[in-house]
C-alpha cells in the first residue's frame, strides 16, 4: 500500500506536534514530515477550493474568501522519528479497514447474467468454460489433422453443454487475442459440421 511522501525535516522557527504522541517537536530536532495528499489530488482539491471561496462575495461583487496558495490541497503530518513506525501500522490498519467496508470489487450482489443460477450450475458452467478455454489454447499449439479434428468435437459438445447451463458465452468478453481468435477459428472451420 501506496502511504504517502516521507521527508526527514528539522524544525526551523517554531515547535510544532507530533501527530502520533502528542508530545512537541522541538526547533532543530530531526523529524519525520510524511505528505499523504499530493500532486493530481491535492491540484483538484486546491482547484475546489479556489471556486468555493472566490463564490464568497459580499453585496460589493468583491471576492471575500481567503487566498489559495500552492499549498492547498496538502495533507501532511509531523511525527517523531521514534513514532513513525507506529504511526504507520496505525495508519495502514486504518486505510486496510476502510477499504475493507467500503470498497466491496466486483458486481453487486442479484445483478448480472448468472444471478438467476444455483450455486453448482455457476460451478459446472465455469468448469466447462474453462475446460474450453483450455481446449482452445491446445487447438493453438497443434497443428496435427487428426487432433484438430478431435479437439473440433470437444469443442462442439462443450458449446452445446454450456447452452444447456441456460447462460450463453459472450464472446466478446473472453479475453483473448484477435489474431489467436482468427487462427484459432481457421484451424476448426475445416472440422465443423
Amino acid at each position: 500500500m501506496f502511504i504517502g511522501l516521507v521527508h526527514a525535516n528539522r524544525k526551523r522557527s517554531k515547535s510544532g506536534i507530533c501527530k502520533q504522541c502528542k508530545e512537541p517537536i522541538e526547533v532543530e530536532e530531526l523529524h519525520a514530515l510524511i505528505m499523504t495528499r499530493f500532486g493530481s489530488v491535492q491540484e483538484s482539491v486546491r482547484d475546489l477550493r479556489a471556486v468555493q471561496e472566490s463564490a464568497k462575495r459580499d453585496r460589493f461583487e468583491e471576492p471575500t474568501g481567503r487566498r489559495i496558495g500552492k499549498r492547498e490541497g496538502l495533507r501532511y503530518s509531523r511525527l517523531h522519528m521514534t513514532c513513525l513506525a507506529k504511526w504507520m501500522i496505525v495508519y495502514h490498519l486504518y486505510k486496510s479497514r476502510w477499504r475493507e467496508e467500503h470498497r466491496r470489487g466486483g458486481r453487486p450482489d442479484g445483478t448480472g447474467a448468472l444471478h438467476e443460477l444455483g450455486d453448482e450450475v455457476k460451478l459446472a458452467r465455469r468448469r466447462l468454460i474453462r475446460r474450453r478455454a483450455e481446449t482452445y489454447r491446445q487447438i493453438l499449439a497443434t497443428n496435427d489433422d487428426t487432433r484438430l479434428e478431435q479437439l473440433t468435437q470437444v469443442i462442439v459438445a462443450l458449446a452445446a453443454e454450456i447452452e444447456g447451463t441456460g447462460v450463453k458465452v459472450i464472446s466478446k468478453m473472453s479475453r483473448r487475442d484477435g489474431k489467436k481468435a482468427e487462427t484459432i477459428q481457421r484451424k476448426i472451420q475445416r472440422f465443423l459440421p
